[in-house]
């Protein structure tokens, strides 16, 4: 018995041990990715907003997203957000960072975040998915919640 409690607890202790080293190397890269990604929401999101320019979103996003979300459905979308008015200013976007991987789903590393948003018009949640390619991120899924829509 005691043999036995000894190898469960090598194994206890190998297994800790792992779990730090993992840790070591896994939470410093997602916390450089989550810092990336709100960046990138920083920097591009004022300039989608402020004209609501549907080319800069196209021009922003992942290269899939003219079949994902064809052009005609984002100008329909676009022109409802224009009720918004212009973006005036936003909260730190809130979200994470994860890797996943499907046999018949979309693969890699997004970024899932909500923006609270101040516009002319109104306030809305900015919920935005992005896409890592290659050392960038771009827009892979955007989508506004505002009870001005409700009118």
């Amino acid at each position: 018995m005691d043999k036995f409690l000894r190898v469960c607890g090598i194994i206890f202790l190998s297994l800790i041990g792992l779990g730090i080293v993992l840790g070591a190397i896994f939470i410093p890269r997602a916390l450089i990715l989550s810092s990336g990604a709100t960046s990138y929401i920083n920097r591009e999101l004022p300039k989608i907003a402020e004209r609501w320019d549907v080319d800069e979103f196209f021009k922003n996003s992942v290269p899939e997203m003219a079949t994902l979300q064809p052009r005609e459905e984002v100008d329909l979308l676009w022109k409802k957000f224009r009720l918004l008015g212009k973006l005036k200013s936003h909260d730190d976007p809130v979200g994470q960072v994860l890797s996943q991987a499907y046999s018949n789903g979309p693969t890699g590393t997004f970024g899932i975040y909500t923006v609270h948003s101040y516009f002319e018009h109104g306030t809305a949640e900015v919920k935005i998915t992005l896409k890592r390619v290659g050392d960038d991120w771009k827009f892979y899924g955007f989508r506004i919640n505002s009870d001005l829509f409700l009118k």
